[in-house]
């Protein structure tokens, strides 16, 4: 939980989960 918690990682995985819903949106299309 404290990797989690660290911004660092929260910014990380923010990026991650951003990209993840561009590829979904982009192959709805």
């Amino acid at each position: 939980e404290a990797m989690i918690a660290s911004p660092e990682c929260r910014s990380y995985y923010s990026l991650n989960n951003f990209r993840s819903i561009l590829d979904f949106i982009s192959n709805l299309l």
